[in-house]
């Protein structure tokens, strides 16, 4: 049950979500000098919980996307047990980076770390909905059906959250119709 659907996670943190923090940060300090805008005192704190809100997030997709692979396969106990625990984590992780986020960070003045990681967000669970939807695809007109729950629960789940980020990201847009 474990090669595939846990090698994707490991290169998922290893390649994109690590290096993220340090990224962003970077690119705001920099964006701020070249505007010449002011920068936010409290730009280091919210790019670490916006940050580690945004990696519990995908830990609970990852978490939810092998509960739904299990369920396809028809998994053991035990198997279910693993992807409840990671989407457990997640939902932790994200709900007191949440809190911290709601409680401290309310201002509209700087609200760039925010726009940053919902642009990354969208944009990350955008391409792994296209991409395991080319893997799926594949696999169907292929002709095989062996190896198709993985793609398929990556593509349902990273789908449903496309939707909704997408919703999230373009809803301030919607607003300033009215």
């Amino acid at each position: 049950m474990f090669s595939m659907m846990s090698l994707f996670p490991l290169v998922y943190f290893l390649y994109v979500l690590i290096p993220l923090g340090p990224l962003v940060y970077i690119f705001i300090k920099w964006w701020s000098n070249k505007e010449s805008k002011p920068v936010d005192p409290n730009l280091g704190i919210k790019v670490i919980t916006y940050y580690f809100k945004t990696i519990g997030y995908h830990i609970f997709l990852i978490g939810f996307s092998l509960i739904l692979h299990d369920i396809l396969k028809g998994g053991s106990k035990n198997s279910f047990s693993i992807g409840f625990g990671i989407l457990i984590c997640g939902s932790i992780v994200y709900i007191i980076h949440l809190m911290i986020i709601q409680r401290f960070f309310k201002d509209t003045v700087f609200s760039i770390t925010k726009r940053i990681y919902n642009a990354f967000n969208l944009i990350f669970v955008g391409l792994i909905s296209i991409t395991s939807m080319s893997i799926c695809l594949s696999i169907l007109l292929g002709k095989r059906s062996k190896g198709f729950e993985a793609p398929l629960t990556f593509f349902i789940v990273y789908v449903i959250a496309w939707i909704f980020q997408s919703w999230y990201f373009y809803k301030p847009l919607f607003k300033k119709e009215k």
